[in-house]
This record gives C-alpha cells, structure tokens and sequence, in this order.
C-alpha cells in the first residue's frame, strides 16, 4: 500500500477536480445506494448559497441504465438543504483516484 500524505494537506473541504467518495446511509432506490456507495466521482462544481449551504456537483462514470434518471450527463449533485446532506455525504476526498482508492481500501479493513 502507498504512503498517504494525510497530514501535508490540510484541506476542510473537497477542491473542484478532486476525486471524491461518498456515502448514504438510507434512500429510496436501492440500486442508487448500491452505486454512490461503491463508486468514486469527481467534483465538478461546488455552489456556495446565500444561507450557508453549499451543494456539490460529482460526476460518475458508468452509471446503470435502470438508475441513470438520477443523473443530469452523469452528474449528481449533492445538497445540504434537500434530501442528501452535501459534504455530509462527502466521506473522502483526493487530488488523484488512486490515492482515494487506497483510503477506501484502508478504511474497509480499519488500518
């Protein structure tokens, strides 16, 4: 496994063009579930609102067809003040994917 220069960065906050993992606890749609919580994206905008919230626009590839109305051109996006939490549901966050999948990786054997 690759060292993780977590303490080098110290960012609160996803940048546009980070690669990002995100994770729901509960929806509607199972097989959406089943997807955003096994697929990495790519933050492609982040809005910042008048009322202190922030949403967060991710675009994923591959997306299921039976799945794929949630998406506007394989982008989802992700509101603190709707129904998903936006960096709420922003678990972790890299400048590079393969960085991110070696956090995933971590953290699913709690290293």
């Amino acid at each position: 496994m690759r060292y993780i220069k977590s303490y080098e960065e110290l960012n609160n906050e996803p940048q546009i063009g980070d690669y990002v993992y995100c994770y729901l606890e509960d929806h509607t749609v199972n097989d959406f579930l089943n997807f955003i919580n096994s697929s990495i994206g790519k933050l492609i905008d982040v809005r910042y609102n008048y009322d202190n919230t922030s949403s967060y626009a991710i675009m994923y590839e591959n997306i299921p067809k039976n799945i794929k109305f949630w998406f506007d051109n394989n982008i989802f996006s992700f509101e603190n003040n709707m129904e998903e939490p936006g960096l709420a549901s922003i678990k972790f966050w890299a400048k590079n994917k393969e960085d991110l999948e070696d956090m995933l990786a971590a953290d699913k054997y709690n290293l």
